[in-house]
Parts: C-alpha cells; sequence; structure tokens
C-alpha cells in the first residue's frame, strides 16, 4: 500500500512537471485515493486554470508560458513583447475559489494542505498577471511562505521558479526595473543550485526569466558582470542543459544576437577582458550559425534574407573586434555565407563579407571572383574588359575608370549609402590583394583609381580614408612602374606614384597627423627614383611615429650606404643594429600566436604579418652581413653564414613551413628565444673604428657593438646534424644523391667539374663519356663533406639547413596548399636561394671559386625541390666560370660560363645582371655590337637604374666614337652610382600594414 501510494505522488509530480495537464485530474483523484487526508483541490484548480488560458490563447499546454509567434523576433532591450491582457470575468469564480484556499490556512506549513495553500498564492498570482492586475499579482506573492524541501524538488522547484519569474514579470511592466531585474535574478539562483532538476516546465520557466532578465540588464544598464550571468546562463541551459526541451527559437535568436552585440561593445570599452571574450564569442556565433540554418530552410524568403544579413552583420561586427582565431574556425563561417548566399539573393552585404573571409583563410583566387562578384552587383559591369586589355597608360586608365565609376549604383541608388565606406574599402582590399599577393601592378592601378575617383565624387569621407586610398594609389603605381619595360610609361608610372604619396601627405596641413605608413611608402617611392635625401626625410618621419618597423630601418641603413651619403658604411650597420633593437623583432617573432588568419583588418595579429616580420628580418640579416664583409673583409663573415642558415631554419619551424600539411599552423617558438635570450657576440677583436660612438649618427647617440646572428646552442646544432639531408649517412645520403641526379637536368656536371682543373685536364674531361662525368661528379659530391676546409659553407652548414627542403612531400604540399600557403612556400624558398647566391657572391670575392660552385649547387637544388626556375642561380655559375676563367687564361671555361649566361637568360630574358656580366664578356672578346644590344636591352628595361649597365654602355659608344652618348651615359652612371645602395631598394617590401 505503501508503495503504490509513493507511486501515485511521483506519478502526479511528474505529469505536473511534464505539463501533461489532461492527466493530472485523474492522476490526483489516485493520488487522494493513498492519501485521503490531504487536498487534491490546488492541483486540480492548477489543471483548470492551465486549461483555461490555452484556450483563450490557442496555444498548446506546454507553450502556455509565453507566445511563440514570430513577434518576439522583433524584441529588443527597449521593447519586450508581452501578450494582451486576458480577460478577468473568464477567471473570477476559479480566483475566488484559490483566495479561500489561501484565506483558510495559516503560514505555518504545520500540513501538507497548509502548504499547498501557499502554492495557491502563486496560481492565484499567475491569475492576475495573465489578467493584467500587477498590483494584485505582487500582493498575492508578498508574504509567500514556503517548505525548502517542498520547493527544491520536483514541481515543487517548478513553482518556486514560476512565482519569482511571475514577480519579475510584473515588477518590469510596472517599469520597476531594478525590482524586476532582482526577482529574474533570484529565480535563476534557485535553479541554478538545483541543476540535477530537468523537465519541461522548469525549462519554460527558467527560460522566460533569463529572457526577460537579459534584456532587462541591457536596457537598464546594468554591471557587466550582471548582465553576462543572466547571458551566460540562458546560453548554458539552452545549450546543454535541456537540449530535450528545446527553447523557443526565436527568443534565442534575439539572446544570442544581443549576446554577441554585448560581448563586442564591452571588449571594446575594456581591452582587459578581450582575451577571455574570445573562447566566448565563437561559441555564441557558432550557435548563432546553426540557429540560422533553420530559419534558411522553413521561414518566408524575404524575411528570411533580411535576418540572415543582420545576423551575419552582428557575426562580423563582433569578429572584427575581438578576433576570428584560426583558419579553421573561419572556414566554418564561410560555409555558413556560402549557404547564406543562396538566399539573400544577391545581397552586397553577404557578398562583401564573403570576399573578406576568403582572404581570411588565403583562399585569393576564390577571393577575386568574390570581389569582381562584388563590383557587378555595385555595376561595374565592364570591369573585366578594362582589366584584360594588353596595355594601358594613366590617361587610358583615367578615362576607363571615370566611365565605370559614373555608372556605379553607389552613385546613384540612395539604398546603397549606408555601404559608400565599406564599398570604398573593398576596393582597397582589392588593390592590396591584386597587387600585393598577385604582383598584378595593372590590376592594383586601376582598383586603386576606381577608389580614389569614388571617393571623391562621394565627397564625405574621413580623412583618414581619403589617405588610405591615396597611399594605395601610390603603391599602386609604384608596382606598375617597377613591372614596365617601357621608359616613357614607367616614367610617368613614377611620377603618377609620387603624386599620389604627396597627395597622401598634403590632406593633413600640419603633416603631424600623417601615417606611419604614409611616410614609409613615400620614402621607398622617393629612394626607388633615386632622390635619396628627400627618402632620408620621409622615412625619418616614419621612425618618428614607429620605431618598431624594422623596414624603416632597413630603409634607413640602405640609403646610409650610397655613395652620396659618404658611403657611411659603419654608419648603416649601427643603424640596422638600432633598427633590430627597437622593433624588438626577435621579441616579436618569439611570441608567434598559434591561431590567427591569414588577413587582418584590425588590431588582430595575422599569419601574412608573421611572415613578413620573418621575411623583413632575414633581409636585414643579409645587409648586415655584407655592411660587415665590406668593413672587415670576406674572412670576418664566412663564420656568421651559419647562423644565417640556421636563423632560416628555426623560422621555417616556427612559421610551420617545415610539414607538408595544406594549411600548417605556427607553432610554439622553441628557438627564437633562444637567439634572443642568448645571443652570440662576434669575436671582440675584430671589431674596428666603426664600434666607436659617432655624435652625427643618424640612429642614435648611443653606440651598438657589432652582434653577429644569433645562432642556436650546440645542443639544437648536434640535434639537427642527425636529421640534416646532407648527412654523408643513411637515407639523407641516399635523398642527397637522388637529388643531386635530378640536378644534372638542368646544370651540366661537366660545369662543375671544370672547377680547380687545368687546362688539359678540361679539354680531356670534356671529350669524355656523359656516363663517366656523373660518375666523376657523383664521387666529388659523396666526399664533400669530409674534404672540406673548416671555412667551408658546405660544411659548416650541413647542420642547420632545413629538413623540410629535402623530400618530395613539400612539391606535393606545394600543390595542394590553398594559394596564400602555396605562394609563402615559394617564396621562402626563393629567400633560401637568395642566402646561398649570397653566400656564393662571398666565397667568389675570396677567390674559393670550389666552394663558390657548391654554394651555387646548393641554390640548384632548392630550386628542384621548390619546383621553381631561378635565372639567377646559372648567373652565378656563370660569374664563377668566368672568374675561373680569368685565373687560368682558359678559354673554355670563358665558354662555358657565357653558356651559364645564356641559360639564365632563357629562364629570364630581362635578368639585369646576367645581360650586364655578358655584355662586359662580349666586350673583352672585342663583339662590340653584341655587348651593345645586351646593355641597350638592360638600360631600357629593368636595368634602368644599374649604374654598371650604363658605365658599359658609355664604353660601347665611345668604342664607337659616339662620344656625346658615350658623355652622356657615363654621366648617367655617375649620378646613380652616388645613389646605389647596397642592396637594391626593391627588395624593401611594399603594402605595409
Amino acid at each position: 500500500m505503501e508503495t503504490k501510494a509513493v507511486q501515485a505522488a511521483a506519478d502526479l509530480d511528474a505529469a505536473r512537471c511534464r505539463g501533461n495537464w489532461a492527466a493530472v485530474p485523474e492522476l490526483a483523484k489516485r493520488y487522494k485515493r493513498y492519501h485521503p487526508d490531504e487536498s487534491d483541490v490546488v492541483v486540480c484548480l492548477e489543471a483548470e486554470l492551465v486549461e483555461q488560458i490555452d484556450r483563450f490563447r490557442h496555444r498548446s499546454p506546454i507553450a502556455s508560458v509565453v507566445d511563440d509567434t514570430e513577434c518576439h523576433w522583433l524584441d529588443t532591450p527597449q521593447t519586450i513583447y508581452v501578450p494582451a491582457p486576458l480577460n478577468f470575468d473568464a477567471f473570477e469564480s476559479l480566483s475566488q475559489r484559490l483566495t479561500d484556499i489561501v484565506s483558510n490556512r495559516s503560514n505555518d506549513l504545520d500540513t501538507v494542505d497548509d502548504r499547498q495553500a501557499q502554492f495557491a498564492k502563486i496560481l492565484l498570482a499567475r491569475v492576475y498577471y495573465e489578467t493584467g492586475q500587477y498590483d494584485k499579482a505582487l500582493e498575492a506573492l508578498q508574504n509567500l511562505a514556503l517548505n525548502i524541501n517542498d520547493a527544491t524538488l520536483g514541481y515543487g522547484l517548478v513553482l518556486l521558479t514560476q512565482a519569482r519569474t511571475i514577480k519579475g514579470m510584473c515588477f518590469e511592466q510596472q517599469g520597476n526595473l531594478s525590482e524586476a531585474q532582482d526577482a529574474f535574478g533570484a529565480a535563476w539562483d534557485i535553479v541554478e543550485k538545483h541543476l540535477d532538476q530537468k523537465n519541461e516546465m522548469l525549462s519554460s520557466w527558467i527560460e522566460e526569466s533569463l529572457y526577460h532578465g537579459a534584456l532587462l540588464a541591457l536596457r537598464a544598464g546594468a554591471p557587466a558582470q550582471k548582465t553576462l550571468r543572466m547571458m551566460r546562463g540562458y546560453s548554458s541551459l539552452s545549450d546543454t542543459h535541456f537540449p530535450a526541451f528545446p527553447w523557443r527559437k526565436h527568443k534565442r535568436m534575439v539572446i544570442f544576437k544581443a549576446y554577441a552585440t554585448y560581448l563586442t561593445q564591452l571588449s571594446i570599452d575594456n581591452a582587459s577582458i578581450l582575451q577571455g571574450a574570445v573562447t566566448e564569442i565563437y561559441h555564441v556565433t557558432e550557435v548563432l550559425q546553426a540557429m540560422s540554418r533553420g530559419f534558411i530552410k522553413r521561414d518566408d524568403p524575404n524575411k528570411t534574407s533580411k535576418h540572415i544579413i543582420e545576423l551575419v552583420d552582428i557575426i562580423v561586427t563582433a569578429h572584427d573586434s575581438i578576433g576570428w582565431g584560426d583558419t579553421r574556425q573561419i572556414r566554418s563561417f564561410l560555409q555558413f555565407l556560402q549557404l547564406a548566399k543562396e538566399y539573400t539573393f544577391n545581397s552586397p552585404c553577404i557578398t562583401r563579407h564573403l570576399f573578406y573571409t576568403l582572404l581570411r583563410v588565403g583562399s585569393f583566387d576564390e577571393a577575386k571572383h568574390a570581389f569582381r562578384a562584388y563590383m557587378g552587383l555595385c555595376g561595374a559591369s565592364d570591369l573585366d574588359k578594362i582589366l584584360e586589355s594588353e596595355s594601358l597608360d594613366i590617361k587610358e586608365i583615367h578615362i576607363s575608370v571615370g566611365r565605370l565609376v559614373s555608372r556605379l549604383r553607389i552613385l546613384k541608388d540612395e539604398s546603397w549609402a549606408p555601404i559608400e565606406e565599406e564599398t570604398i574599402q573593398v576596393l582597397l582590399a582589392g588593390v592590396d590583394l591584386y597587387g600585393h599577393q598577385y604582383q598584378n601592378g595593372k590590376a592594383a592601378v586601376v582598383m586603386a583609381e576606381i577608389a580614389v575617383e569614388l571617393m571623391r565624387q562621394l565627397g564625405r569621407s574621413a580623412p583618414e580614408v581619403q589617405e588610405e586610398c591615396y597611399r594605395m594609389g601610390g603603391i599602386a603605381y609604384g608596382l606598375y612602374a617597377i613591372q614596365s619595360d617601357s621608359p616613357e610609361t614607367r616614367s610617368e608610372q613614377h611620377q603618377r606614384a609620387l603624386h599620389m604619396l604627396q597627395c597622401a601627405i598634403n590632406l593633413h596641413d600640419d603633416h603631424q597627423s600623417v601615417s606611419w605608413k604614409t611616410w614609409y611608402e613615400l620614402a621607398v617611392q622617393q629612394a626607388v627614383m633615386r632622390d635619396v635625401y628627400a627618402a632620408l626625410n620621409s622615412v625619418t618621419r616614419s621612425l618618428q611615429i614607429n620605431r618598431e618597423h624594422l623596414p624603416s630601418w632597413h630603409l634607413l641603413a640602405l640609403i646610409s650606404s650610397c655613395k652620396q651619403n659618404d658611403n657611411r658604411s659603419s654608419e648603416a650597420l649601427q643603424v640596422i643594429e638600432t633598427g633590430i633593437e627597437q622593433s624588438k623583432i626577435l621579441q616579436r617573432l618569439n611570441r608567434i600566436p598559434e591561431n590567427m588568419p591569414v588577413l587582418s583588418w584590425s588590431a588582430e595579429k595575422s599569419r601574412a604579418e608573421y611572415f613578413n616580420l620573418a621575411e623583413s628580418y632575414l633581409l636585414t640579416c643579409m645587409s648586415q652581413i655584407q655592411l660587415l664583409e665590406k668593413l672587415e673583409g670576406v674572412d670576418a663573415v664566412l663564420i656568421l653564414y651559419r647562423e644565417l642558415f640556421a636563423l632560416y631554419t628555426k623560422l621555417s619551424t616556427d612559421l610551420g613551413l617545415d610539414n607538408d600539411d595544406a594549411d600548417p599552423q605556427p607553432r610554439k617558438n622553441s628557438v627564437v628565444s633562444v637567439m634572443a635570450d642568448d645571443p652570440i657576440t662576434m669575436n671582440p677583436s675584430r671589431r674596428s673604428s666603426y664600434d666607436r660612438p659617432r655624435s652625427n649618427s643618424m640612429a642614435s647617440a648611443t653606440s651598438y657593438a657589432p652582434r653577429s646572428i644569433r645562432s642556436s646552442t650546440s645542443e639544437d646544432t648536434r640535434s639537427d646534424r642527425k636529421s640534416s639531408p646532407l648527412s654523408p649517412s643513411g637515407n639523407s645520403n641516399n635523398h642527397q644523391r637522388s637529388l643531386r641526379k635530378k640536378s644534372m637536368q638542368l646544370i651540366d656536371v661537366g660545369f662543375v667539374r671544370r672547377i680547380g682543373t687545368s687546362t688539359s685536364q678540361a679539354s680531356t674531361r670534356k671529350n669524355s663519356s656523359s656516363s663517366a662525368q656523373e660518375s666523376t661528379f657523383r664521387s666529388r659530391s659523396a666526399s664533400t663533406a669530409t674534404n672540406m676546409s673548416e671555412s667551408s659553407l658546405f660544411s659548416l652548414l650541413s647542420a642547420t639547413k632545413p629538413s623540410f627542403l629535402a623530400g618530395k612531400s613539400v612539391s606535393k604540399s606545394l600543390s595542394k596548399a590553398n594559394p596564400f600557403i602555396r605562394q609563402r612556400r615559394e617564396h621562402w624558398h626563393q629567400i633560401l636561394v637568395k642566402l646561398w647566391l649570397l653566400s656564393t657572391t662571398t666565397y667568389i670575392r675570396a677567390g674559393m671559386l670550389e666552394e663558390a660552385t657548391k654554394a651555387i649547387i646548393e641554390a640548384e637544388q632548392q630550386i628542384l625541390v621548390g619546383q621553381m626556375n631561378d635565372a639567377g642561380v646559372w648567373h652565378q655559375l656563370g660569374i664563377v666560370f668566368i672568374k675561373e676563367a680569368k685565373d687560368k687564361a682558359n678559354k673554355d671555361l670563358f665558354d662555358t660560363g657565357l653558356d651559364a649566361f645564356k641559360k639564365a637568360l632563357a629562364i629570364n630574358p630581362d635578368h639585369v645582371d646576367t645581360l650586364v656580366d655578358m655584355a662586359h664578356c662580349f666586350m673583352e672578346k672585342d663583339e662590340w655590337e653584341v655587348a651593345e644590344g645586351l646593355l641597350d636591352r638592360a638600360t631600357q628595361g629593368y636595368g634602368w637604374d644599374n649604374a654598371e649597365a650604363w658605365y658599359h654602355l658609355s664604353v660601347c659608344y665611345r668604342h664607337a666614337n659616339d662620344l656625346v652618348r658615350a658623355k652622356d651615359c657615363l654621366s648617367y652612371s655617375l649620378e646613380l652610382s652616388e645613389t646605389t645602395p647596397l642592396q637594391s631598394f626593391g627588395l624593401l617590401p611594399r603594402f605595409v600594414n
């Protein structure tokens, strides 16, 4: 009997918790049968009350608390939809019976019926709330007394939560927001302490409480802790605690949109919470995306389009403020955008966000299509036609752009007014995409001119936007000029680049508000045009604003290395040392975040930024070595190449380029920290007079002792040596021979084995069979590591050569990686080739031609692995042969050097250094017409600023008795030589961010 009584009580409680009110009267009778001393009136009255409310509101029993209509879709913190009050007359009889029960019982809670009478107060309060009598509802709840054991389990917890929720909603309707928030908070307090309780009615009431509580907190401007507590409570319960009882979709959408917006604003106002907000915003935006997919499939298409666009704007704004995370998270949003695009009827908003998101994940090819789609929506239907034109001069560009801009919808349709600035920013991002990522100067110029013209016609852009438009235009024209092989158009483009950058400067009357980026880009343009004094002034202004920009210091050092500045190599070296210190480059490279987008337009760090930092540091170190070589001689820098290659290896690892992943992630730094914390300074005995302080130093009044490039510890070196691809044992050696066998397809082994031989030996080997050549070369290659002198670069670097460059996996990864990763890996290979060629130059100057040849072979191996072509390798090989031919008066070697030059020109017909050196060879052979043709090709093309080319051309004209042209060329050569830096100004980065 006792078991049946307990079961009857449990069944009745379970039915009430589930909202199964149709079954409650029968279960109440059963309960009464086993508990004859207790009343079942309150339970039956509640079932009757719910049935009446449902009948009047035409809703299901479980949804009796709220109206699950689209009216909630329009809810905001200022206006929360509440159903209209019901007519009290329909509930008067029920209200009277509840009042009688309450009045006939005491508050002592001695009996079960006394406790049921307290629950009747809650039902009476609900009657008053549903009929709009909020004062009476609050009065009914005023002296509510509940037994703690009854109110924390089963349906008792539901009734307590219901009481506090009704209390809060009554205060809300009366405008008492403080009391309302306290009541909603109290409801969450009790539920939070009893999360083990889960049922439909509890879920329904606590949702109502958290929903109103969160929105009222936003309306009242409550403290962040209080507001976030309600939002986090709503998020936690809706996601994990009540998954079987899904909360109302429209309400969830309202809360999560408000949640995302609030977190965004909070992180902007209070940077200290930014880090904690990142994970939270990821979760919120993921929920929004998941919910929106449900709306897309079921709602009216027109309403769906509007809501999806609003939602996307919220998500993008949130991530722009807090961060986007790594590419995997961004791709999830990208999939959502691609789905949203299908249901938003070619929305410019969605297409714009799709373009930016594709850039953030490095999908540049797809981003180009999205960009053109956006421009098509803007009305630029003939953009493709302009871009496909084979040649465009500045006048033609202006005419074409003027026609295109005049047809843009943004100038004709007022509905486009809200996205005027966004359209300009899209165009500027397009300039960066075409110019920076694809090195397409013509396309970049067209985009920049469109942006500038649109900005002018709108006439409402902020000064910062105007400056950026002109700056990007100047950079684009500078790139276009560098890529031009026509002297006339190149000069016009350089002048246009300078004009645009000057316009960016002149936007600010006092020049104090000019961005450091604009000063830097102007300085680079002036330096490329060989106005080094103006460039010096501009780069100084850039450094005054931002002393942490290493390329600016590098540019300053290159300017100092020009003859026009008295060839102040010692001062240039001090500038580099100061720049490395001021830029904090080692500390920044030692803290590479693991989760970053590829590109970023906010303060968030990006992977491209760290790639650029690493490249700038390597190029600066290369200049540092060249300066040291100039000041102290070749012997002083040979050992430093090992440290430079070690640095390259470690940066490759830290940037995630030492694996074959299609989308590698940066790694925790393990070695750059060694370089920063344990610097290896150069031998003090080699310090020269340039160590002394200089009062006229451009960099600093403090002297900086020259430092070596930082290297790894001996333990790192030993560890690296074990897995080195140049190790003479195991699979690595087999792979070395395999690569060298492949290299014979490009470099004739006969070239290599002539080095160090006599004329007769060279003649004999020339007639030997190809198999003998291969055998001889193999035996020499296999013994390289042991036969080298201590100063040999080949043996010196075998312990530090990057292992990721030795396998076929690199080639495979290059083909499957996205465009950003593919471009960066290719570029990273090219830097390694430059390092080998730089070392080759040093060996040539030292007269160590055998070592130079072996360094060239290493460079050629990287070309094979990276699937690239580089004319510089063949050019350097030709230099080695010509040098050897002169030393030994060997005509065959001289001809072999010319053959190497020819192969370099077969790869790149405009390779300036090859054209110049080859012309010099023909001059020595008295073939003046051939030499003049080569030099004319160089000076009229990309070698217009090569002093040596103009000098040799003057010699050719003098030999032809054309003294006027000889004088002009010589004069121009001398002028260029005065402004020729240690390294080309063209190596400096553009499109800085």
